[in-house]
């Protein structure tokens, strides 16, 4: 995961990326699935919550929780990563109080310090990922239960989370039918995909739910911005050389 993004386009993250979405996505489809006989899961859970009386239902719920925040919380923890390695291949010459003013900022402020600094932007998933990020936050410290410090509305009042989707489309030659994932293609019929921006706003006191389907277009968008990221860093190093 230290590899220079030149030098493995990306490759390592977006593998790491892929990863957390098979884990988390599966984790999301199986929740339902447990059960009074699930023994481990049960304990676990109502260990975690601090609650012996879970139903199975609550357990249920709180199996969802703790799968979105390991989930949020490893997208998360990549980023620093990725922007560090960012960092090292636009200044090969930073002082150490460069490299601590850096280390030392929270996610917005070290995109910002590359902007103001190098040059190096990434505006097309930029408010996605920072809404991922609160969204990480919220689950970790409030058990993904929405309060007014996790708001991001002009209002104060709720917490959005926006991200890239596909919405899918099966054309048998008579109609052409938009299909929610998962779904059967039929022989001859011809599939397309459209990108589109979507959102999801929690109000204060709401708990942040996402289906297995939600999570997987949300680490696309994080591989999309994985990818923007590398891309304008091989144009600026271009111009520069």
């Amino acid at each position: 995961m230290q590899k220079e993004i030149n030098e493995t386009p990306a490759t390592e993250f977006a593998k790491a990326i892929d990863r957390i979405s098979r884990v988390v996505s599966l984790s999301l489809r199986l929740q339902h699935k447990i059960d009074a006989t699930d023994a481990e899961a049960i304990n676990f859970l109502r260990e975690k919550s601090g609650n012996n009386q879970l139903s199975i239902e609550q357990i249920r719920n709180e199996y969802s929780v703790w799968a979105l925040e390991e989930g949020f919380v490893s997208l998360a923890n990549i980023l620093p990563q990725l922007l560090e390695t960012a960092r090292k291949n636009c200044s090969t010459s930073a002082s150490q109080k460069e490299i601590r003013e850096f280390d030392r900022k929270p996610f917005e402020g070290k995109l910002s310090f590359l902007e103001d600094n190098y040059g190096l932007r990434c505006e097309r998933h930029k408010e996605a990922i920072i809404s991922f990020n609160k969204a990480r936050n919220c689950l970790v410290h409030r058990k993904g239960i929405v309060s007014e410090r996790d708001t991001n509305t002009n209002d104060h009042k709720y917490l959005q989370i926006s991200w890239l989707g596909v919405d899918f489309f099966v054309d048998d030659g008579q109609t052409k039918e938009k299909k929610e994932i998962p779904f059967e293609i039929k022989k001859g019929a011809k599939l397309s995909g459209v990108n589109v921006k979507r959102t999801k706003s929690f109000k204060i006191g709401d708990q942040i739910v996402f289906n297995s389907n939600e999570f997987r277009e949300i680490t696309f968008t994080m591989n999309f911005f994985v990818a923007e990221l590398s891309e304008n860093l091989a144009i600026l190093k271009a111009t520069i050389n």
